[in-house]
């Protein structure tokens, strides 16, 4: 396969999942939140959740997480953004934008790393100068 179009494949397939992953969240979560157990856990650890990280998203808010999910490692990217950014209540448009941001991105970065590896430099040539 053309890596151009694993590329725009991949990107778009991350796009179309930002949207069902929220709305799978606030439907599993209305859902749960009959039961007592899950609600007194559920606010208890949003709750935990928001005061860890309140300052940092009111530093960086959505520009934050585009970076968050721009990174591109294990635990960073959509579906962790969405997870999130539904965590902290943000505003699911803009949230859906940086998200969507981010996954270009990291599609772009990971794109251009294998496309240096292809045209023959190796991986320490590309992030350190190596001497030979």
């Amino acid at each position: 396969m053309d890596p151009l179009i694993a590329f725009f494949f991949c990107t778009v397939v991350n796009f179309l999942v930002i949207p069902f992953a929220f709305f799978f969240l606030e439907t599993i979560h209305k859902f749960m939140l009959r039961f007592k157990l899950y609600k007194s856990f559920s606010d208890k650890i949003l709750e935990r959740a928001r005061n860890k990280v309140k300052k940092v998203v009111t530093k960086y808010g959505y520009f934050g997480l585009a970076i968050f999910v721009a990174i591109p490692l294990p635990l960073t990217g959509a579906y962790t953004g969405v997870l999130g950014a539904w965590m902290l209540g943000m505003d699911k448009v803009k949230s859906m934008i940086a998200i969507a941001a981010g996954v270009l991105t990291a599609g772009a970065l990971v794109f251009l790393a294998m496309y240096l590896v292809s045209m023959g430099y190796d991986w320490a040539s590309i992030f350190f100068q190596v001497q030979k």
